[in-house]
């Protein structure tokens, strides 16, 4: 019965209650297998779908779990055709955990000792089993499903050669004029030593270069053995942008094409070196890349929930980083964005300061920052709660373990009450040559209804001269008994190197009228003092007011820090307590 699939007398797994709760398999891509099926019978004779599997190639086995459950995956492949799935031909040495409506990819090679022939490959889901899954289950899992098959391992050839790997090409900063090494294996019987190899380009800025093409010096290689070789064209990756390397080898006398061909994608990541860097990603992702698992990062304009619309610092943008536009962040999310390289060799006090939003799920789940100073070998947190402003509000955003965890579990967490501007000082950081950022955000399994976390308007540099801005709103703050002549007080921050004085400060309540006025006293670089306008602010109507404090400094280098919104509630306050009912709209 060795290769017939379809008819082979392969163990049928046994659920006691099945697909019967919605725990299913929602859908399987392999090759030419794409079967999103639903939900069916605990165990779903599906060998009428085939693919063909090369030995020796590596193949992505993607599964689709149900909207409903939290499921645990397992895969195999009957390799030697024995009826039998054992240990050494699963997929995955571990199940693979998917939260409700998640899927995930199985990467995996056909060994070179695989029979010829139609086999069989089975994938299963099991609610919670405890351990590692057995394929061939007699009533000890409740729910669940399996979903078997069929493979085709084609017969080797005496002459079959291929490209089975590009080496050491990968998203990097600065790259340049750059070796292409590749690894070549003999599919066939017979040795083979007198062949071609070949490499393309797509470039971002060029497109489609022409074909290098060189002649393979030997010596022979071996049959089901590989050997590498590096290509004495080199290639240049100047430009910025995402690139495609193609390489293949040129065999007449070869057997089976479907294994010649290798290819490879990565983005070529500038290095900044002339500062200020200012980055609003209206052209783009700057460079900054998403990455993680599970991760709902996107660049364009929120729309959710609670995160809505630009800064407004930039009330045009139409492009902001955020989890998830327009709906909620995923469950067990580990992501980020990660920032392009930056040579801080000419910086002498460097700072950094952003837009933020966010709406996250308090306690477990949050997002922070963390840096690099050797291109992203190694990662550290960035900043502590305390620092700067506008930093970390959290010391408990537990779900950041293990991936995200390295000193503490500080981080951003609960909702913002939109848009803030965040500062930290750099200053540990100048003279550093190979710097890199990124904004990390962990979930946890818990359901969530949140936005998550959003950031635009990146600037780091060195302190400018002339800088102010209002960095708070000290006066009037929520409450009952709010009047009609509420005094207005706001603190002044001197962000720049040189002492400010006599500069116009302003504020506005709603959109109406502005009442400006002249602080009259000097504020040192680096220090913060505090105006009292003779203006007042009609709070007596209950209900939310939107302030809008700022400086208009003439001189001023840098206006993203010039304004600060805040939200102010004038509350309904109970009779004879000291309570009041928080007003809403």
């Amino acid at each position: 019965m060795l290769g017939n699939a379809a008819f082979a007398d392969y163990c049928v797994p046994d659920y006691v209650f099945g697909t019967s709760d919605d725990d299913y398999i929602d859908g399987v891509e392999l090759g030419d297998i794409s079967n999103f099926s639903g939900p069916g019978d605990d165990w779903n004779d599906f060998t009428d779908f085939s693919t063909t599997l090369i030995p020796g190639l590596t193949y992505d086995l993607t599964v689709y779990n149900t909207p409903s459950w939290t499921e645990e995956y397992m895969a195999w492949i009957d390799y030697n055709q024995d009826e039998v799935f054992s240990d050494d031909e699963r997929l995955t040495p571990d199940n693979v955990v998917l939260t409700e409506g998640a899927s995930a990819v199985i990467s995996f090679t056909v060994p070179f000792g695989a029979l010829p022939g139609a086999t069989r490959m089975r994938v299963m889901c099991v609610y919670f089993p405890g351990v590692l899954i057995d394929p061939c289950p007699a009533g000890i899992y409740n729910y669940g499903e399996a979903e078997d098959y069929t493979i085709n391992i084609p017969a080797a050839g005496p002459y079959d050669i291929g490209a089975t790997a590009i080496n050491d090409l990968t998203s990097a900063c600065g790259m340049g004029i750059t070796p292409i090494s590749i690894n070549i294996t003999n599919f066939g019987t017979e040795p083979t030593g007198s062949f071609q190899i070949a490499y393309q380009i797509n470039d971002p800025v060029l497109g489609l270069l022409p074909v290098v093409t060189e002649t393979y010096p030997g010596p022979a290689i071996p049959s089901l053995t590989s050997a590498t070789y590096t290509f004495t064209d080199l290639a240049d990756f100047s430009n910025i942008g995402e690139y495609t390397v193609t390489a293949y080898t040129i065999y007449p006398a070869d057997a089976e094409p479907l294994n010649d061909q290798k290819e490879i994608s990565f983005t070529s990541i500038p290095v900044v070196t002339t500062y200020p860097y200012y980055e609003d990603y209206e052209a783009g992702t700057g460079g900054w890349l998403p990455g993680g698992t599970e991760s709902t990062w996107e660049l364009g304009i929120p729309a959710g929930f609670a995160i809505i619309g630009a800064p407004p610092a930039t009330p045009g943008s139409l492009n902001s980083w955020t989890t998830e536009l327009d709906d909620y962040y995923a469950l067990n999310e580990k992501s980020f964005v990660e920032s392009p390289c930056y040579d801080f060799s000419s910086l002498s006090f460097p700072f950094m300061e952003f837009d933020l939003n966010y709406d996250i799920q308090l306690y477990d789940d949050g997002a922070k920052m963390q840096y690099s100073t050797d291109g992203g070998a190694s990662w550290a947190d960035l900043g502590a709660i305390g620092e700067g402003e506008n930093w970390y509000n959290h010391n408990g955003c537990y779900a950041m373990w293990p991936t995200f965890y390295i000193d503490n579990y500080d981080g951003w967490s609960g909702n913002s009450a939109g848009w803030l501007h965040a500062f930290l000082n750099l200053d540990f950081l100048a003279g550093e040559t190979d710097v890199k950022f990124r904004f990390v955000f962990a979930s946890s399994n818990y359901w969530n209804f949140n936005d998550g976390f959003a950031f635009d308007n990146m600037w780091i540099g060195d302190p400018y001269p002339n800088d102010l801005g209002v960095s708070l709103l000290m006066d009037p703050e929520s409450g009952p008994f709010l009047t009609a002549t509420e005094t207005v007080t706001v603190e002044i921050t001197n962000y720049g190197t040189l002492p400010q004085s006599s500069f116009p400060v302003a504020f506005q309540v709603d959109g109406g009228s502005v009442i400006s006025e002249t602080f009259g006293g000097t504020i040192a670089p680096g220090t913060t003092a505090t105006h009292t306008f003779i203006g007042t602010a009609n709070l007596l109507a209950l209900g939310d007011y939107e302030f809008k404090t700022w400086t208009n400094l003439a001189t001023d280098e840098d206006e993203l820090n010039d304004t600060l919104i805040t939200e102010v509630s004038s509350l309904l306050p109970i009779a004879d307590t000291g309570a009041y009912y928080i007003y809403s709209n």
